[in-house]
């Protein structure tokens, strides 16, 4: 997900006339990692304490127990720390894809209809789980911001399982995982903005609904040459010609 998510740089002290032992630095990766968990969990402890506006790195250290030297060698910010728990939220999206792919087995089944479809429902029922699970973090990670790592993850998983469609052309590709994707999303946020009183698998159920019939009219599908879509109507001048 290169270009959008956050991906930490460990430093390296020690010159190579003093590397460190393996142990030493085993040592201090798991501290490293100790400390980062910590201020994640401290993150998503405030969040249901605090609006994310009001939260500061001081009470991020003090609650994770690290000073604010570490928070900041780790994160730089608090909208660097969210873009980390979001990026790891899209790796635990991608992981549970994977698995409800590979429990229903129909990836590899059917036509390429069929095949693209379960993809689709399989991506929105994972979308969804995590959503539902922290909520409170997706409150927080502005649109955009989610909707591109998204589609990044997501093209790339397409790729993985042979599922971009042939018929669709590589300059429409971005606007066929922008309507496709931005409609999931679209959803979530707005199940999200209205309180989150709908049942949130209603939403994941019409959500799907929707995919799959627009995802339905790309079997066969042909671009026009003139650059209208199916359909659309010519110019009023040429009508009487």
């Amino acid at each position: 997900m290169d270009g959008c998510r956050l991906r930490m740089v460990e430093e390296r002290g020690a010159s190579k006339a003093s590397a460190p032992s393996a142990s030493q630095c085993e040592r201090v990766d798991r501290r490293v990692l100790r400390s980062r968990a910590a201020m994640v969990a401290a993150f998503e402890d405030l969040l249901a304490e605090k609006a994310y506006e009001d939260i500061t790195v001081t009470d991020i250290a003090r609650k994770a127990d690290v000073d604010r030297k570490t928070f900041y060698k780790h994160f730089g910010s608090i909208d660097g720390l969210l873009a980390y728990v979001l990026d790891s939220h899209i790796d635990d999206i991608v992981e549970n894809t994977h698995g409800l792919l590979a429990c229903t087995g129909e990836s590899e089944q059917g036509g390429f209809a069929v095949r693209i479809q379960v993809f689709f429902e399989m991506v929105n029922r994972a979308i969804m789980e995590n959503i539902s699970l922290k909520r409170r973090v997706f409150e927080c990670v502005p649109f955009d911001l989610m909707f591109t790592c998204i589609k990044q993850s997501m093209y790339e998983e397409l790729e993985r399982y042979c599922m971009i469609p042939a018929s669709v052309r590589s300059d429409q590709l971005d606007y066929y995982l922008s309507f496709v994707f931005g409609g999931i999303l679209s959803a979530y946020r707005q199940w999200i903005m209205m309180g989150g009183d709908t049942p949130i698998e209603n939403v994941s159920s019409a959500a799907s609904a929707l995919v799959a019939r627009g995802l339905s009219s790309l079997e066969g599908f042909e671009p026009a040459e003139s650059g209208l879509a199916p359909g659309a109507p010519r110019a009023v001048d040429e009508l009487g010609a």
